[in-house]
């Protein structure tokens, strides 16, 4: 958990209580996957 916990913080203290589910790590990766997208797009310039 010290390793993630810097991360998932915030997405956890913004998302709303799934019933103890936890679905940050699930948003970090898509946003993740959508920055890579973008700077990959960029980069190419397409």
């Amino acid at each position: 958990d010290t390793a993630t916990e810097p991360v998932l913080a915030p997405i956890r203290r913004v998302l709303p209580d799934m019933g103890g589910l936890d679905f940050s790590p699930l948003v970090l990766l898509i946003g993740l996957r959508m920055l890579r997208g973008l700077l990959v797009t960029g980069a190419t310039g397409f």
